[in-house]
């Protein structure tokens, strides 16, 4: 990671960046793709999951909120302050993820590819090392009335087998998702 770019853990909605980390969260994400303040309380409470701030002199870059479990990781949200986009900063934010998940599988989803931007947003990911799997995937929904998303599933650094996938969907719906 550039050593400009300093991490700091979130691990609480009184964070002091949180409320400029869920400004970014919602100019990134569309509202289908987004936790309700009260769902992001019930994540905090969760032993698995991490939100991690990126700064430079004193500038909230972005963030990655990711949830461990015991051979994957799963990148639930990550951005980049549009401001700070096209710099480099996205990239560094994933490589230090995979410097730190310690051989686990890392997962995330991404839009279809019917427009420029998630097309981009693909090339991204596949520069990074990621793999697109050809599974049917859906991700539940956030909000009601949304209805459950289909999403491409990214790997790396290799494709996830089927039995991984069905632990990970489990879990994806009993644990990322749960809600109290």
């Amino acid at each position: 990671m550039d050593s400009l770019l300093q991490k700091r853990r979130i691990t609480s909605q009184s964070d002091c960046l949180f409320e400029e980390i869920w400004q970014i969260y919602q100019a990134s994400f569309p509202p289908f793709e987004q936790r309700t303040l009260k769902h992001q309380q019930t994540a905090f409470h969760s032993q698995n999951y991490f939100l991690d701030a990126f700064i430079e002199n004193n500038q909230l870059i972005g963030f990655i909120a990711y949830w461990t479990f015991e051979t994957y990781c799963y990148v639930e949200h990550f951005a980049v302050d549009q401001a700070f986009r096209g710099r480099g900063y996205g990239k560094a934010i994933l490589q230090n993820l995979q410097e730190i998940s310690s051989g686990k599988l890392i997962i995330l989803e991404i839009d279809p590819l019917d427009d420029e931007q998630s097309r981009k947003r693909w090339k991204f990911y596949q520069n990074m090392g990621f793999m697109m799997n050809e599974i049917d995937h859906f991700l539940p929904e956030y909000q009601p009335g949304y209805g459950n998303i289909q999403l491409h599933l990214l790997t790396w650094p290799s494709l996830i087998h089927p039995e991984l996938y069905q632990k990970f969907n489990t879990h994806l719906h009993k644990i990322v998702m749960k809600r109290e």
